[in-house]
């Protein structure tokens, strides 16, 4: 299993800083994460591309990302599913975010 840390800066009213371990967990890696907040500063989303690296279809596959305050505590968690990614192909996905946060981690990467 091959384990991957980046880290990315959001820019936002107040800069966020997004964390994530990206497994290649079911072959399904994680990329080019960054957090984007709406104007008004409450509402956004996490984006990124999750590439099948693997020789097979994946039917379903999800993301798990939890939010946190800057002392690490938990305050909510996003998710984003996908379906039929096949083999080699990139998945660009949103997880929408709906609490204002300082860092986020991914927390599951899920594949099948």
């Amino acid at each position: 299993m091959r384990k991957t840390r980046v880290c990315v800066t959001a820019i936002v009213s107040i800069a966020s800083m997004i964390s994530f371990s990206a497994y290649a967990q079911n072959a399904l890696e994680l990329s080019d994460l960054r957090g984007v907040v709406n104007p008004g500063g409450m509402t956004g989303y996490i984006s990124g591309t999750a590439t099948n690296t693997s020789g097979a279809r994946i039917d379903n596959a999800t993301i798990t990302i939890n939010l946190l305050n800057a002392q690490g505590e938990i305050l909510g968690t996003t998710s984003v599913n996908g379906a039929g990614i096949a083999p080699g192909q990139h998945w660009r996905f949103r997880a929408p975010t709906a609490v204002p946060y300082d860092q986020s981690v991914v927390a599951m990467v899920k594949a099948s």
